[in-house]
């Protein structure tokens, strides 16, 4: 249930989301929105433009970030 709530504010409001500024420019458009709770702790990483919000991951923000948001998610 936190994460649909979540993911519905962002969808209707996708400029919610931190502007995450990284080095690597696969990682350019990043935003990020923590999960509602219990959850909290754990942050959406998701892109939005012309009326699509694609989610790209959902990790604990306690993580080198950068790092895992280029690995692979597998």
């Amino acid at each position: 249930m936190a994460y649909d709530g979540t993911v519905g504010r962002l969808s209707a409001q996708p400029e919610l989301g931190k502007r995450r500024r990284f080095r690597a420019q696969e990682l350019s458009g990043m935003r990020s929105f923590a999960v509602g709770r219990p959850f909290a702790v754990h942050l959406v990483f998701y892109r939005a433009g012309a009326g699509v919000l694609s989610i790209e991951r959902v990790m604990h923000g306690a993580q080198n970030l950068p790092r895992r948001l280029l690995e692979s998610p597998d």
